[in-house]
């Protein structure tokens, strides 16, 4: 199709809607049932699909397609941020943690989703454009591929005319779902249960501005990952005063059908240089041709902090490339415990044990993706 041919039917398609609400219909709002718990979201679609025939095709229809396009229909606003940051592309704060809340869903367009699908496009009436996609077909970084893809090949505005006609041009064809009342009386209650989620999550970028990747490679000598993580670490305790485990997402892409492997970020050497860190009266050992003074002592002590920091990077950069050679423990531990058979009696001790239960706790959870430059967040 030409780029007018696509612009022709979306068109089509926003007038139907425009015209059906006009005339006071409710279209079910199924793309509600997918935000749900993933049993409750199992259960519902098992009826949805049994109501009728009709149901089950329109729905492979939809899981078949290569991508989803959402159009909503208004914006969202977010109070302004108690720390006020701007873009490289000098956009504010505000707009941007506002742009991340209507991609992320709120009480007015959580329905406008279906979350299945592994890359959906979501345009609001400002022509912002964000997306989301479920992990279980992909990982994250391909429909970010996608994405870069399109904002550095852009538009070809020639493509394009403003002169449009009513006519329904065809092509596209709408989906009503037979439903009865307790299919509606589902989508109600999961509404409401997705509210709940999103009421209490928050999003928001930071463009920190101070150094970047440059600095860090050029003149610290670290690796800008490895780096972050440490930074995460330490941010972690001087605001929580506690360690936690820290799940990091490695890519087994070099081996056929790889997936992710799970990095351990907080290790015995990352907590060593954060305690190294935090403690302004830490021992320093002087030479004894040395007497010691004041600014001595900070220098011996910023050479302490960073012998440390250097040994919680190696720690790092080695266990990476542990997990991403498949000599990681997460993925192995997780295969073992899915091939017990609790129903024939069989246990293992070790994955009922409550340190294991705690180091399964993911308070920080942490993965990068690329271009984040062209993008207005990432998460």
């Amino acid at each position: 199709m030409t780029p007018r041919e696509i612009v022709t039917r979306i068109r089509a398609i926003v007038l139907d809607v425009e015209q059906r609400l006009a005339n006071g219909e409710r279209a079910l709002p199924v793309g509600v049932l997918s935000a749900d718990d993933r049993d409750a979201w199992a259960a519902s679609q098992q009826y949805l699909l049994s109501l009728h025939p009709t149901n089950r095709k329109m729905y492979q229809t939809i899981l078949s397609s290569v991508m989803a396009l959402s159009l909503d229909h208004m914006t969202h606003t977010v109070p302004p941020a108690h720390l006020q940051t701007r873009s490289p592309q000098g956009i504010s704060q505000e707009a941007l943690d506002s742009h991340l809340h209507t991609v992320r869903a709120h009480s007015l367009n959580v329905a406008n989703r279906f979350y299945d699908k592994p890359f959906t496009i979501i345009v609001d009436p400002s022509t912002h454009a964000g997306a989301t996609g479920e992990h279980a077909p992909c990982d994250a970084l391909v429909p970010s591929i996608v994405a870069e893809y399109g904002i550095v090949q852009g538009i070809d505005e020639a493509a394009f005319d403003d002169t449009f006609d009513d006519t329904d041009p065809g092509g596209w064809q709408r989906l009503d779902w037979v439903a009865d009342d307790k299919i509606r009386q589902e989508c109600d209650a999961a509404h409401g249960r997705a509210i709940k989620i999103i009421e209490d999550s928050d999003d928001s970028v930071l463009w920190f501005q101070g150094y970047g990747t440059d600095w860090i490679k050029g003149i610290a000598k670290f690796g800008p990952d490895a780096y972050i993580q440490m930074v995460l670490q330490l941010a972690w305790y001087k605001t929580r005063r506690e360690f936690t485990a820290t799940y990091e997402t490695v890519l087994t892409r070099m081996f056929k059908h790889g997936r992710t492997e799970t990095l351990r970020t907080l290790t015995r050497d990352s907590r060593s240089w954060v305690l190294e860190m935090v403690d302004t009266k830490s021992t320093v050992r002087f030479p004894r041709s040395l007497s010691p003074n004041r600014t001595i002592h900070r220098r011996f002590q910023a050479a302490a902090r960073y012998a440390a920091l250097q040994r919680a990077i190696k720690t790092h950069s080695r266990l990476t490339k542990e997990a991403a050679t498949g000599r990681g423990i997460d993925r192995h531990l997780l295969g073992l415990r899915l091939m017990l058979r609790p129903q024939d009696g069989e246990q293992a001790p070790f994955f009922d044990d409550e340190l294991f239960d705690r180091s399964q706790q993911w308070k920080l959870s942490t993965s990068g993706l690329s271009a984040g430059h062209l993008f207005r967040g990432t998460g």
